[in-house]
């Protein structure tokens, strides 16, 4: 089934190595090749990460084995009830793409182990516990049907695995990571054997990002992978091939008892100054043990769905404007090159008019993205800047967007 898959995404949560540019190389694609293999994921700016496992149940963050010291033999209680009567992907899938993202990618394996899909390599997955589904199957086929790309996240570490070498963050280290314990406690296990269990489930053609630690060779990452930053730490990234990943809150796995959810404004400025410094945004939804989104993912959802229905176009195919374009107080700016589009993103939306500095001349059109209503401007004879008359009114939208044909 794994092989099937053509359009894939590998996101593995372990610490991410910095990307720099390298002479050696692991395979002999082009740069010409890889412009054209990345150009839909560039383009589409916007994604779904999905985090679901057995961890849903305890509903305590994702880490919840490693956070509490559990053995295999205690978490097996998840795996023996594990039956999400209520997923349905096409649901998900559907609002994925009402909120205007262009991919997803779901976590088929994570620390823990479980497998999301019937692997011929393991006990340890879905179609051996009450549900008897595979899981990943069903997602591809659900999202590929609303026209979105999937991706896949495959941990390299693993929690349940025999041979897998134990680290400071195993279950069974949680309490004692002297040398001792970890001889005695990696006493017959084999890297090597795990090391070919992993390799028999991932494939070639893929789109990958950097927390492989391959950063050694020039073609070891597609991209890199800023985590839980703020939107001021994005700017460095420009000019760099990048996707940032971002919690609705502050777990990844669903967390019934945590509060710290991101504002509907917090969630924009996180999409808007990504595609500004030429990135990516992927947010997270963490499904609950039934198979559902949490209801307060789903109203966030909702809310980037108002936005993106009417201001999508200065999202996709976008990316930071050239440095020719000053960015007006209180404002962000996408561009899109092909298009030759400006898009002003109002921040604070301005009382009566908004001054361009410099941009005198290089305007021929001016309107709200949102209803492509017109703005009616005048250059200033004293200066090169290009003065927008704005209604009183702001537009019904928190970030409301113009948009400038240009010369």
């Amino acid at each position: 089934m794994m092989k099937k898959i053509l359009v894939l995404l590998l996101l593995i949560c372990i610490t991410a190595p910095t990307l720099f540019a390298q002479t050696k190389m692991i395979g002999n694609e082009t740069d010409a090749q890889k412009e054209q293999r990345m150009e839909w994921w560039k383009d589409a700016r916007f994604g779904m990460f999905i985090h679901f496992g057995l961890y849903s149940e305890a509903a305590r963050h994702e880490w919840v084995k490693s956070n509490e010291g559990m053995t295999n033999e205690q978490y097996q209680k998840y795996f023996d009830q594990f039956n999400p009567d209520l997923f349905d992907p096409v649901k998900w899938a559907k609002e994925a793409k009402a909120a205007g993202m262009k991919y997803a990618v779901l976590t088929t394996k994570h620390h823990e182990g479980f497998c999301l899909f019937d692997s011929k390599y393991t006990d340890y997955k879905a179609t051996n516990t009450p549900a008897k589904r595979d899981l990943v199957r069903e997602y591809v086929n659900a999202f590929r049907a609303q026209g979105l790309k999937v991706g896949f996240y495959y941990s390299l570490l693993d929690w349940h695995h025999p041979d897998y070498t134990m680290d400071n963050v195993h279950p069974l280290v949680h309490s004692d990571t002297t040398k001792a314990n970890y001889a005695r406690l990696n006493k017959g296990r084999d890297m090597a054997k795990y090391r070919q269990y992993l390799r028999n489930q991932l494939q070639p053609g893929i789109i990958i990002n950097n927390r492989l630690d391959l950063a050694d060779y020039k073609d070891g990452a597609d991209f890199e992978t800023p985590e839980q930053v703020s939107s001021a730490e994005l700017l460095p990234y420009r000019g760099r091939t990048w996707e940032t990943c971002q919690t609705f809150s502050g777990s990844w796995g669903y967390y019934r008892d945590e509060n710290t959810w991101k504002t509907h404004r917090k969630l924009l400025d996180l999409l808007i100054t990504s595609v500004s410094n030429g990135g990516n945004l992927i947010l997270n939804v963490g499904p609950t043990a039934r198979g559902e989104f949490d209801y307060r993912a789903t109203n966030a959802l909702d809310s980037m769905a108002y936005w993106m229905h009417a201001n999508s176009r200065a999202i996709y195919n976008c990316t930071f404007a050239p440095d020719s374009f000053k960015v007006p107080e209180g404002t962000k700016l996408t561009y899109n090159k092909a298009a030759k589009r400006l898009y002003i993103h109002l921040y604070d939306y301005p009382k009566g008019k908004l001054i361009l500095p410099g941009y005198k001349g290089k305007v021929k059109y001016a309107q709200f993205l949102n209803d492509a209503s017109e703005i009616l401007y005048k250059e200033d004879s004293a200066s090169d800047d290009l003065v927008l008359t704005l209604p009183a009114k702001k537009p019904p939208y928190e970030i409301p967007v113009i948009e400038l044909m240009l010369q």
